[in-house]
């Protein structure tokens, strides 16, 4: 048979195409990690000071945001990161100290690739279903319609900018690999966090795996944190391909008191996800935080319909997120996960 240069030359590009796929789809595996429990099931940990990486307490901070306007001292370019998110400090009413937060753009199309405020916020709502405040692995995440010069846009039609703001959390490092089987076997806090943070990136479908979305407590105390929460809640192949990502459960055992707060997760309180935010126009031209209201596109994970503005996970991603809770406590109820 005799091949043309196009033939050749479509065959070689389709060789490669296969060959990027494979690596790719390499990268992709659940990578299930070695290691063993060598302790006896336990309390979870006794925190001396549950709130050193906290500047503020979580719900505190979602307070202050929601109710008070500030003066800006500083906003700057993170230095990581590809959305355009700012580092800004501020002296919010109320308050006696200066705070720091991140800062990003809410896109004019409410819901963008790489910058979807609302899911954000829904990995803030999905730990609540299995954790205690002093446990919690992401930091909030807030929207706010500001008149900030340092951050000056108008948003749409409002007479403000608004972002979504996420709580700077204190003396944290990068600390690679995340996971140290030696350490996951014989230290237990260490354990118990690394089980939280696995079960939270389960939940939510986290894709983006790379290590600096992941920061430890720089005391050493073993603590986590899912600094970075927007690739997330997804099915379509957006993601981050070429690292070994934590959207399944990798770890050889979970904190069984994590698993044991599963069980008692409702329907109710999933569906509830489906509206995490919702925002309202006032006269002025502001959004301001609002009560949210009956969910008004199920199918839609950022809606806009008049003065209304509304986030929060589609049906399909409340779906997801209700059937890996039961994936998980089946799992464990038939042997397949081990607790501790």
């Amino acid at each position: 048979m005799t091949r043309t240069r196009n033939d050749i030359t479509r065959l070689v590009n389709g060789s490669l195409l296969i060959g990027l796929l494979w690596t790719a789809g390499c990268a992709m595996l659940p990578h299930p990690l070695e290691g063993e429990v060598g302790f006896s099931t336990g309390p979870v940990p006794q925190q001396a000071n549950p709130w050193h990486n906290w500047p503020m307490q979580p719900e505190q901070f979602v307070a202050v945001m929601q109710s008070r306007d500030g003066v800006v001292k500083q906003a700057k370019r993170t230095a990581a990161g590809t959305s355009g998110a700012k580092k800004v400090v501020a002296r919010m009413e109320g308050t006696d100290a200066d705070l720091t937060f991140k800062w990003k753009d809410v896109p004019s199309d409410l819901d963008g690739v790489n910058n979807a405020p609302r899911k954000e916020v829904a990995a803030y709502e999905v730990q609540k279903l299995f954790l205690d405040e002093e446990f919690f692995v992401v930091p909030p995440s807030v929207f706010m319609c500001v008149t900030w010069k340092e951050l000056e846009r108008e948003f749409l039609d409002a007479n403000c900018n608004l972002g979504l703001v996420s709580l700077w959390l204190d003396d944290l490092t990068l600390d690679v690999p995340i996971y140290k089987a030696e350490r996951f076997s014989n230290d237990r806090d260490y354990a118990y966090y690394m089980g939280i943070l696995n079960i939270l990136t389960y939940l939510i479908d986290h894709k983006d795996g790379r290590a600096g979305n992941f920061l430890f407590d720089k005391q050493g105390s073993g603590r986590i944190y899912a600094i970075d929460n927007g690739v997330a809640f997804q099915r379509w192949p957006f993601y981050n391909w070429f690292v070994a990502n934590w959207n399944s459960i990798r770890l050889p055992a979970v904190p069984r008191s994590a698993v044991d707060r599963l069980r008692t997760v409702t329907r109710q309180q999933v569906e509830a996800l489906g509206v995490v935010a919702q925002l309202e126009l006032d006269a002025d031209g502001m959004y301001r935080d609002a009560e949210p209201g009956p969910n008004l596109d199920p199918g839609t994970g950022a809606t806009r319909r008049g003065n209304v503005l509304q986030f929060g996970l589609t049906n399909d991603e409340i779906e997801t997120v209700w059937e890996r809770i039961q994936e998980v406590i089946q799992d464990v109820d038939d042997g397949e996960l081990a607790t501790f």
